[in-house]
C-alpha cells in the first residue's frame, strides 16, 4: 500500500538565515555567523542587533536603546558618562530608561559600572506570529466583526491536544482513523499547531491571545489520519475526506499532507478532494514542501478542485524574535505548479508559513514555531472561514474566485507556477464577502523580469528611507531554465538548475549582507530559486546583483529571471522600472595591411574586430566602412572570429589612404562608437591609415 508522508516532514527544519558577508569565493557554503538574535554573545552589554547596527552607523546617527541597570546608575548619572541624550520614557522596572543614543555613547554607557545591558529598542507586535496582522486578518476581524462564529472546519491531521490552552474551550467533535480511539489526542504535534493556527481562540494565560488563531470562533472537527510518525495510509485519509465530505455541519476541509510524489491529479486523494468540494465543502490543501522544481506539487494539492495552498513569510516580528521572517518572500521550500496545471494553475494562493508560531501539543500552553506548507494551509482555511461568516452561500468556486481576485500579486503579472494568484489579503477577501472594497497596505513590493548576459551580471538599485529601517529587505529570483539531470518518469535526480545564477544583496556602503549561491548555501531547494532578506541599518541605495556562476557545470551560462523585490514602506507598488538598455558593442582592433597587385596597382585592406560590452569578440555583426572620403560604401560581416576585411584597389600613384568604421549593426545590440579602440595604437579604432606597399 502506497503510504502518504505528512508535509511536516519538511517543515520542521528551522528557518534562521547567515547575514554575513561572505566573500565572493565561488561556491563555497556561508559558515556564517548566526541570524541577529537579541543576546549578547560576547558580553560588551550591548545586545547583538544593536551591535550589527552600530558597526553599519555613521558616527552621528542615534539609535533607538533601552538600557537595564542594577538600580545604582542614576539617568543624571548617565547623562554625565555618556553626555546629552533625549530620554523617552523612564522605566523603573528595569532600572532603567529608553533613549536614542549616539554609537559613541552607548559604547561609554555600556562600560559604566551598574548597567546591564543595552538592547535595540525593537518594534513588538502581540499577534499569533506577525502573520495575522500582515496579511490583514486583525483588521478584518476589527472592521467587520468576524471571528469565524457559526464556520465549521475539518482537520485531518495527527490529532489535536485537547488539553491546550488554544483548544481547551472547544467542542471537538473526533473521529480516530489510527487507533479508534474515542477521545482526542495528538502523539506527534503537528495537528495540535496546525489546528490552532486555524482556529485557536486565544484563551488562557498571558501568552494565549498573542498566538490566537484566525478564526478563534469556529467549529473543530478532527480527524486523525496520520500516525505518531505524522504518516498514514491513503485509504485512511481517503476515509477522512469521506467523513468530513458526509457531515453536513463541515463547512471546509483542511489538509496538511501531502503524498510522498508530486501529482497530476487523478489519484485517489485527489479525486476524493474532488468529490468533497461537489458535496459542498470548501477543501484546502498543503501544496507539499518538495521545494522549488516545476510540477511539485503533490496530492490532495493536485486536486483540480481543491485550493491548494504555497508558504510565503510575514514581515512584521521584530528581529530577534523566534517567529522573525525579513520580509515578504517565497519560501523555497514551497511545491510549485507547471506544465501538469497548465490548465488549472497550481498553486491557487500562497499564505503565511515560514516562522509560524502556534501550539506545541501536550504542554498545556506552550508555543513552538515551525516553518511549512502545513502551516500556510491552516492559516487559508482561517481566513476562508471569516469570509463564509460574511458571506454564508459562498460556494468552493465563489471563494477561490475572490481569493483570487483579492490577492496580493506578487510574481508575474496574473496567475502563475510559483506564487498562484499572489500573496492571501485576509481584510480583502473579507471586504469582497461583505461586499466592499478594502485591501492590506503591504511593504512596497514591485516585480522585474531580467537577463543575465553569459559571463556577466545584472544589477538592481533602489532606496530605502531612514523612515523604512524597520521593514526588512526581501527578493524572490526565480530562474529560467531547467533542471541540469532531468529523466522523463523520474523528474529532477540531482539539485542543479541551468542556468545556474547566484544573488547578492549589497548596503549603500557596497557591504554585502545577503547572499544566495544555490546550491551551495542555505534555503535551496532544486537551486530554481535564489533568496536574499535582510534588515536594513542605514539609510541609502543598495542593490541587488544578479550574476552568472562561472565554475563547471554552468560555465558562465546566462539567462532570464523574474524577480520579487519588498522593502518599506508600506503602500502602494511603485512601476516597474524601464528595461535594462540593450547590450553594446565596438571596434576592438583596427588593422590595415596592402599588396602590391602589378607594376601598377595595389590593393588596401582594413581588418575589423568587434567587441561586445565585456570585450568579446562578437559574430554576425555587419560592418560598414569607407577607403578614402568619397569611397563606395562597402560591408562585411564578422566571422566566428568576430572579425572581417573590407579591401579596395588603387593605382601606385596614391600613396596611402585613410579607412574609416562608418557603423555596426546586429540585432538588439545598440554601437557605441566612442567604445572603440585598437591596442596596436596604429589607430584609433574608428580610422587607420594604410600605405602602398
Amino acid at each position: 500500500m502506497r503510504r502518504v508522508l505528512v508535509s511536516f516532514a519538511l517543515a520542521l527544519w528551522l528557518l534562521v538565515v547567515p547575514l554575513t558577508a561572505v566573500s565572493a569565493a565561488p561556491r563555497s557554503r556561508d559558515s556564517g555567523e548566526g541570524h541577529p538574535r537579541l543576546a549578547d554573545v560576547d558580553g560588551d552589554r550591548v545586545d547583538d542587533v544593536l551591535e550589527r547596527r552600530l558597526l553599519k552607523a555613521t558616527p552621528g546617527h542615534r539609535h533607538a536603546v533601552v538600557v537595564a541597570t542594577d538600580g545604582s546608575l542614576s539617568l543624571a548619572g548617565a547623562h554625565r558618562a555618556a553626555g546629552p541624550f533625549s530620554v523617552s520614557r523612564r522605566l523603573d522596572i528595569i532600572g532603567g530608561f529608553a533613549g536614542r543614543l549616539t554609537g559613541l555613547q552607548i559604547r561609554r554607557l555600556a562600560s559604566m559600572p551598574g548597567v546591564l545591558r543595552i538592547d535595540h529598542d525593537a518594534v513588538i507586535h502581540a499577534t499569533m506570529d506577525a502573520a495575522r496582522s500582515d496579511v490583514g486578518v486583525d483588521a478584518a476581524r476589527e472592521a467587520y466583526g468576524l471571528t469565524g462564529a457559526g464556520v465549521n472546519v475539518c482537520i485531518l491531521d495527527t490529532g489535536v491536544d485537547p488539553a491546550h490552552e488554544q483548544l481547551d474551550s472547544k467542542s471537538i467533535v473526533w473521529s480516530d482513523f489510527i487507533a479508534q480511539r474515542t477521545t482526542p489526542y495528538d502523539d506527534h504535534g503537528h495537528g495540535t499547531h496546525v489546528a490552532s493556527i486555524a482556529v485557536g481562540d486565544g484563551v488562557g494565560g498571558p501568552e494565549a491571545a498573542r498566538f490566537e488563531g484566525v478564526a478563534p470562533q469556529a467549529g473543530l472537527w478532527a480527524g486523525k489520519v496520520l500516525n505518531g510518525q505524522g504518516s498514514g495510509s491513503e485509504s485512511g485519509i481517503v476515509a477522512g475526506i469521506q467523513w468530513c465530505a458526509t457531515d453536513p455541519d463541515v463547512d471546509i476541509i483542511s489538509m496538511s499532507l501531502g503524498s510522498e510524489f508530486p501529482s497530476d491529479g487523478s489519484d485517489a486523494l485527489s479525486r476524493a478532494a474532488n468529490a468533497a468540494v461537489a458535496d459542498g465543502k470548501v477543501v484546502v490543501a498543503a501544496a507539499g514542501n518538495a521545494g522549488d522544481g516545476k510540477d511539485s506539487i503533490a496530492a490532495p494539492g493536485a486536486a483540480a478542485d481543491a485550493i491548494t495552498v504555497g508558504a510565503a513569510s510575514e514581515w512584521s516580528a521584530a528581529p530577534g524574535a523566534a517567529n522573525h521572517s525579513d520580509g515578504v518572500y517565497l519560501a523555497y521550500f514551497s511545491s510549485r505548479g507547471g506544465d501538469t496545471f497548465a490548465g488549472d494553475m497550481k498553486p491557487d494562493i500562497v499564505a503565511p508559513g515560514v516562522t509560524i508560531n502556534a501550539a506545541n501539543a501536550n504542554t498545556g500552553n506552550g508555543y513552538i514555531v515551525h516553518s511549512g506548507t502545513s502551516m500556510a494551509t491552516p492559516f487559508a482555511a482561517g481566513s476562508i472561514a471569516l469570509a463564509l461568516q460574511a458571506a454564508p452561500a459562498w460556494s468552493s468556486n465563489d471563494v477561490q474566485a475572490a481569493l483570487e481576485a483579492t490577492a496580493e500579486d506578487f510574481g508575474p503579472p496574473g496567475k502563475d507556477q510559483d506564487w498562484g494568484a499572489g500573496l492571501i489579503d485576509v481584510l480583502a477577501l473579507t471586504a469582497d464577502a461583505k461586499g466592499e472594497a478594502r485591501e492590506t497596505s503591504f511593504p512596497t513590493h514591485v516585480h522585474v523580469s531580467a537577463v543575465v548576459p553569459n559571463g556577466g551580471g545584472w544589477t538592481y538599485p533602489f532606496d530605502v528611507a531612514a523612515a523604512d529601517l524597520g521593514v526588512p529587505i526581501a527578493a524572490s529570483i526565480i530562474l529560467d531554465g531547467e533542471c541540469q539531470f532531468f529523466f522523463p518518469g523520474f523528474g529532477c535526480l540531482d539539485s542543479e538548475w541551468s542556468p545556474d545564477l547566484d544573488a547578492e544583496l549589497l548596503d549603500p556602503s557596497g557591504v554585502r549582507i545577503a547572499l544566495s549561491q544555490c546550491m551551495a548555501g542555505d534555503e535551496c531547494g532544486l537551486g530554481r530559486q535564489e533568496t536574499l532578506h535582510a534588515m536594513p541599518t542605514v539609510a541609502g541605495t543598495y542593490e541587488i546583483h544578479v550574476y552568472a556562476y562561472l565554475g563547471a557545470p554552468n560555465n558562465g551560462l546566462g539567462g532570464g529571471f523574474e524577480l520579487d523585490l519588498s522593502t518599506g514602506p508600506a503602500g502602494e507598488s511603485p512601476p516597474p522600472p524601464p528595461p535594462p538598455p540593450p547590450p553594446s558593442m565596438h571596434v576592438g582592433d583596427l588593422d590595415g595591411s596592402s599588396v602590391s597587385l602589378s607594376s601598377t596597382r595595389w590593393r588596401a585592406r582594413a581588418t575589423i574586430r568587434v567587441h561586445d560590452g565585456d570585450h568579446a569578440l562578437l559574430p554576425g555583426v555587419a560592418v560598414n566602412g569607407r577607403f578614402g572620403p568619397k569611397g563606395a560604401i562597402l560591408t562585411c560581416t564578422t566571422g566566428t572570429g568576430g572579425a572581417c576585411t573590407l579591401t579596395r584597389d588603387l593605382k601606385k600613384t596614391t600613396a596611402s589612404i585613410v579607412f574609416t568604421v562608418l557603423g555596426l549593426s546586429k540585432t538588439s545590440y545598440v554601437y557605441v562608437a566612442a567604445n572603440n579602440h585598437d591596442p596596436d595604437g596604429d589607430s584609433n579604432g574608428t580610422r587607420i591609415t594604410v600605405t602602398r606597399p
